[in-house]
């Protein structure tokens, strides 16, 4: 996928201009990314709630270290799920991994960076890639924008500004089909408000998207057979090889399973 971005008749100039130029919508869609089998495939692997088991609890992002585990939590209600998965830690959807190292080097040339930036933290950025399904009527992602100059609750880094950092957004599910209601709502360059269900994302389709322009998720709608607003997102952390806490470091062990679940224990380094 990767060389045909290159060879393909996409512009990566038009790319950027539409991302990042303020004329341009602040995102761009890359139509039909992955097949329909490979989407089926995914979903049917994400949404099975047994996989749970083999996720460690909720880490909030400034508790993040190398060598941390695999995470999910339920929020707002016990029925919204995200699993949080890193690189460095045995993959526990292959496919999933490998669309995770390809959509970052894809990221990457459009961002003007080295295809490995994020991949194996030698600049120390590293990537984490993020399987969310969401059914709650209510605000589940409040609007915010990332690496600009604004506060954040629980930054994952130091979200220093930085007008050209962009995401990526997989879409797993359609509107009125998977969900109905409300779903992601980002800012265009003009400071005005698109929710993504009304530009026609299908399953499959990989946005990028401006990360300072304002966004958020909410009011989802779901009834029926309907299964929830499902895509997956590829944040990056700023972390060192390892993270000091008062003077000290320490590194995660694993320990091994008890009733399905990963079990670590954070032991100190001699510094």
């Amino acid at each position: 996928m990767i060389n045909s971005i290159l060879n393909s008749n996409l512009n990566i100039k038009s790319i950027r201009h539409d991302i990042y130029h303020s004329s341009g919508p602040g995102y761009f869609v890359l139509k039909n990314f992955i097949t329909e089998n490979t989407v089926n495939k995914l979903r049917s692997f994400w949404l099975n709630t047994a996989i749970d088991q083999s996720f460690y609890d909720f880490i909030p992002n400034r508790s993040v270290k190398v060598g941390s585990p695999n995470y999910f939590y339920k929020k707002p209600s016990k029925l919204d799920r995200t699993y949080c998965c890193f690189l460095w830690n045995e993959p526990l959807c292959q496919q999933t991994h490998e669309l995770a190292l390809e959509i970052q080097q894809i990221r990457n040339i459009v961002e003007g960076l080295p295809n490995y930036h994020g991949l194996f933290g030698i600049e120390g950025h590293n990537l984490q890639y993020r399987v969310c399904n969401h059914v709650s009527p209510e605000q589940i992602v409040y609007p915010h924008g990332d690496f600009i100059e604004q506060e954040r609750k629980d930054a994952g880094g130091s979200h220093e500004f930085d007008p050209s950092r962009i995401q990526a957004t997989l879409f797993l599910s359609e509107h009125e089909t998977d969900y109905d209601g409300g779903g992601f709502v980002l800012e265009n360059n003009q400071g005005e408000e698109t929710n993504l269900a009304a530009l026609g994302i299908m399953r499959g389709d990989l946005v990028l998207w401006r990360y300072g322009n304002i966004h958020q998720v909410k009011n989802i709608q779901i009834s029926g057979q309907q299964t929830g607003f499902m895509r997956i997102i590829y944040p990056t952390y700023e972390l060192d090889s390892t993270k000091t806490s008062n003077t000290r470091a320490y590194k995660l062990e694993a320990l091994g399973r008890v009733n399905g679940k990963m079990i670590y224990q954070a032991e100190e380094e001699n510094l």
